[in-house]
């Protein structure tokens, strides 16, 4: 039970957080609707729990408080439990200036109006305490606080929290024509309709400059507004090109920002689903969050263009936000794009987009003329015609925003004594010849032809150095990298003294901007600009080569201290970029070397995926070692063949952790065929069947599955492979015998695996079928007794491994509860405690694709033992979601067998059915029969027969017997005794 609930009217919803963590700040628990009540919750049935599983209730009291529908209940009921105040449950707070009435009017209130934020802590601390003012409990954020709620002062003044370090500030320029999109923006901050709007354009359009324009804007006028919090994130400080992507990182940061910590204290909440909501949720009514360039997390082509097909926590909050107008105004989620947001589109209640489109010809003419360039020709005699020169010259650039923002710098700069747009015809004759031949973007194309004219005509060696620097980072540039680099061999003869004048010149052409964080210079520019230049540098393959080797020694020591190993997310980035620029400049060995020694400490560790959830950070850095854009083939390297097997398993690997099943198996089957035609490997070749058969089965592909573990048994017979090797392609066998019901050949196959594990039990993923086809023949107690003890050892085994210890733990849970139904007091407590440290074990390994397991187990005891058809409609549901998003078939059919269970239970019969019929399809088109599930099928459809007392229940009933019987499947008797005995 918790300490407090907090009863307030939404008007005072900033109060109520307030109170909310000074509340929780000094130990106790707090019931808040902001924060605990989910999407798709009934209210009414929240706000009964919670005024019942709460000790005492915080009333917070103002002018809206007693007029409002609910609030009278939920503070009627505390002062029923304690008419007197002996107890003190019912704990009035004043917030605004408003005399409490009638019963409220008896009860001694804590005033917090016209005061303080600092007398406002010690009144309240001091009000909530019971005795001493000690802490009842431990207080639980000994971490540094980084935000809390505003106090909301009752004088109107609000204070700004405020971080857009994260979206650098593009290059000064005038912003003249997105006003009514300004305009349109603060409309839909304001609006109770609008939660999420999504800008969209080509690069160079001008995205980030007008929402850093619209930050700018809101910041000057926060307090008008009623803003509080600003937070902006981008995703284009993310280097491109890698098979996986990840909002990991935003997540991270948003918790810290909104939160006030790095990341939840919850293990419960590292589950992407999980750590939407809990954003979500919590995200403060007077709040801006900006997310800059997501496109690299949706589909650029097909079917799927423009959606977020698997990075699951950002779809989740996204269409969390998207699906609901946002009651509470001065809270909004702007998010820019090269690609419409197709996902929100059809999820439209909250959501609004912005299409950002070039500038019209006038329209930039008039950008050029503000930044300062002319129309001074002698035979134009009239305004009309020098304007249409401008309106020419826009014309010529597609009203492509940058590249007029280029043009006109140049021109006002390069030709500064007369300015004259006559000079394009110049700049571009002369970019023309290189221009020819050339396949770029539409979009991209005239700037380029811009900085080709700056690069011939108008730079200096000095000037080239630096853009180049610039060009070999695809985030902002900082003095130590710049310093770092001027021991390049492209930066030869170069002098730092001139840092501040190249830098000045920079800027007045429109090539990067200058600004300062935390007293440190950064260096940045347009993603066209620093692809320029980069582009620029790779025409000398020694130069490049030299710098990116550099870069790489730079970021493997940026501790300064070779004996560290990274500990946390924030440092593990260095040594990805080490990797990154290590494999940009051929140095695979030693980019190889930096993975195996700070990544992953070792290839029995495999830290940063076992400790970290790093999982895709891990496929972005092994992505370096292949060829886009299929990241299949290795690039021809010095690389051993043993290194390339490694590289191939662990990407496939964490691929596989992610759920990209489709793109773990394409990795395995190259492996698979590399090692079969060009070296030899036959132990390789029986590893990349195995864990192929694996995935396989996780895809529903059963067929396929048996055909890879097959061959990998062939293949591991002829070449004599060791023990390990053996056990591991007899277990994939044995997986696939059990999920078709071949249960004889089930257990001769797993026997035979048993005999090769000496002295210990069979471990790691695999060891789960094993199991779980000893708990579907177990009979008695002692059956159950020993998986238990089998479970256990396995988990000792397993230790070093966070997924099969998880699955051990949850296995160890199923046959502690089977024993004896496992419904004493003392079981449950045991059973529950395993489900918990198996999903803290899964959440911290970043692994989706074994969740599942965990949740249909989880969902199963909440309806065999505990009975609770809620709490397993809860784990359902999770299962459900993960087998969808990641295309996992088999999880899926498994998740409508046990829903029709709960219906059964909730005595609905024909949503029972629905979910049979559901399965029974399903079924029908995998590619190979799901066999094992005929019985579930047959059993299910006989106690829906018996629970509707139908005429044929016993004729099904006897259908299901024989079935049962004939697959040996015992505990599925236990059930269809029960069912007997309600007939």
């Amino acid at each position: 039970m918790k300490d407090f609930f907090i009863s307030y009217n939404k008007a005072d919803r900033s109060w109520a957080e307030w109170i909310a963590w000074q509340v929780e700040e000094i130990g106790y628990s707090v019931i808040l609707q902001a924060w605990d009540f989910g999407p798709g919750s009934n209210f009414v049935v929240e706000m009964q729990k919670a005024s019942t599983e709460t000790e005492r209730t915080i009333a917070v009291l103002s002018p809206d408080y007693l007029a409002a529908e609910f609030t009278a209940a939920e503070w009627s009921a505390a002062f029923a439990k304690d008419p007197t105040g002996e107890k003190r449950l019912l704990l009035p707070v004043r917030v605004r200036e408003y005399e409490p009435r009638g019963l409220l009017h008896q009860i001694v209130y804590i005033d917090l109006v016209n005061i303080d934020e600092s007398t406002a802590k010690e009144l309240l601390h001091a009000g909530i305490n019971l005795n001493r003012a000690k802490p009842i409990l431990k207080p639980k954020y000994p971490r540094t606080i980084m935000n809390q709620p505003s106090y909301p002062t009752t004088s109107g003044k609000l204070r700004l929290h405020i971080d857009t370090n994260q979206i650098k500030q593009p290059p000064e320029l005038p912003f003249l024509f997105r006003k009514k999109i300004l305009r349109k923006l603060d409309h839909y901050l304001s609006s109770d309709k609008v939660s999420v709007v999504g800008i969209t354009a080509d690069g160079g359009v001008g995205k980030t400059a007008l929402v850093w324009e619209w930050i700018k804007k809101v910041e000057s006028n926060y307090e008008k507004l009623g803003i509080t919090d600003i937070f902006a994130y981008s995703f284009y400080d993310r280097a491109k090109g890698s098979t996986a992507d990840t909002s990991t990182q935003f997540f991270d940061d948003s918790f810290a920002f909104f939160l006030g910590r790095y990341t939840p204290e919850s293990g419960e909440i590292n589950q992407p689903h999980d750590r939407a909501l809990y954003l979500f949720n919590r995200l403060p009514a007077r709040s801006i969050l900006i997310i800059d360039g997501i496109e690299s997390l949706q589909s650029l082509s097909g079917n799927l263009r423009g959606e977020i097909p698997l990075d699951e926590a950002m779809r989740d909050f996204l269409e969390s936000a998207a699906r609901e107008q946002d009651s509470q105004k001065n809270r909004l989620i702007a998010i820019t794009s090269r690609v419409p947001l197709t996902d929100l589109e059809n999820k439209r209640n909250g959501y609004r987009s912005i299409a950002l489109n070039n500038l019209e010809p006038n329209e930039g003419a008039a950008l050029l003329r503000e930044i300062g360039v002319k129309s001074t020709e002698d035979e134009l005699n009239t305004d009309e015609q020098k304007e249409k020169q401008m309106e020419l010259a826009s014309k010529d650039m597609d009203g492509h925003c940058l590249s007029l923002i280029l043009l006109g710098k140049l021109i006002v700069s390069h030709f500064h004594k007369d300015p004259d747009i006559k000079y394009r015809h110049e700049i571009f004759e002369i970019s023309k010849e290189e221009k020819e031949g050339e396949e770029e973007e539409e979009y991209q194309k005239h700037a380029h032809r811009i900085m080709r004219y700056y690069d011939d005509i108008v730079a200096k060696p000095s000037d080239m150095v630096v853009l180049q620097m610039m060009g070999l980072f695809h985030s902002a540039m900082t003095m130590e990298q710049q310093n770092a680099l001027t021991k390049a061999e492209f930066a030869r003869g170069f002098k730092p003294n001139r840092w501040a004048a190249i830098a000045q010149k920079l800027q007045k052409y429109g090539l990067m901007t200058v600004i300062n964080i935390d007293g440190e210079e950064i260096w940045n520019c347009h993603p066209l600009v620093r692809e320029h230049y980069r582009d620029k540098l790779k025409e000398d393959d020694k130069k490049w080569v030299n710098a990116n080797q550099i870069l790489m020694k730079f970021f493997e020591n940026f501790f300064h201290n070779p004996v560290r190993l990274p500990q946390n997310r924030d440092e593990f980035v260095h040594f990805y970029r080490a990797i990154h620029h290590g494999c940009l400049a051929g140095q695979f060995t030693e980019a190889l070397r930096i993975y195996d020694k700070y990544i992953i400490r070792d290839r029995g560790e495999g830290y940063s995926t076992n400790e970290c959830g790093l999982a895709a950070d891990d496929v972005a850095a092994l992505d370096r070692f292949f060829k886009p854009p299929e990241f299949l083939e290795p690039i021809d390297t010095n690389i051993t063949a043993g290194d390339l097997d490694f590289l191939w398993g662990r990407k496939a690997f964490c691929l596989t952790c992610l759920g990209l099943l489709d793109e773990a198996i394409k990795n395995r089957e190259q492996e698979r065929d590399f090692f079969i035609k060009r070296t030899g490997d036959q132990q390789t070749v029986v590893l990349a069947c195995e864990q192929l058969s694996a995935i396989h089965v996780m895809r529903g592909n059963l067929s396929m599955a048996r055909e890879s573990a097959e061959q990998s048994v062939n293949f591991s017979s002829f070449h004599a492979c060791g023990e390990g090797e053996r056990e591991r392609t007899l277990c994939r066998l044995g997986a696939v015998f059990y999920l078709t019901n071949q249960l004889k050949e089930c257990g001769k196959v797993f026997d035979e695996a048993k005999s090769y594990a000496i002295n210990r039990p069979l471990i790691s993923d695999y060891g789960i079928y094993y199991r779980l086809y000893k708990l579907d023949i177990a009979e008695t107690d002692d059956d159950y007794l020993e998986i238990q003890r089998d479970a256990i050892a396995a988990w000792r085994y397993d230790q070093k491994w966070l997924v099969p210890r998880a699955l051990d733990l949850v296995m160890q849970a199923i046959a502690t509860y089977r024993m004896q139904n496992g419904k004493d007091a003392e079981k449950k407590a045991v059973v529950i405690e395993l489900f918990k440290k198996a999903l803290q074990d899964l959440s911290k390994s970043g692994s989706v694709v074994y969740l599942p397991h965990y949740y249909l187990a989880e969902a199963k005891f909440n309806i065999d033992v505990r009975q609770n058809f809620n709490l397993a409609q809860d784990s359902l549901t999770n299962a459900r979601r993960i087998a969808v998003s990641h295309g996992m078939r088999l999880f899926s059919i498994d998740c409508n067998l046990l829903q029709t269970r709960i219906f059964l239970g909730m005595e609905n019969s024909e949503a029972a059915r629905a979910s049979i019929r559901k399965a029974s399809e399903q079924l029908g088109i995998l590619p190979c029969y799901y066999c094992l599930r005929d019985t579930d099928i047959a059993l299910l459809e006989a106690e829906l027969a018996v629970a509707e007392k139908n005429t044929k229940a016993e004729g099904l009933l006897n259908q299901a017997k024989e079935l049962i019987n004939n697959s040996g499947r015992k505990m599925l008797g236990k059930r269809l005794k029960i069912a007997r005995e309600k007939l």
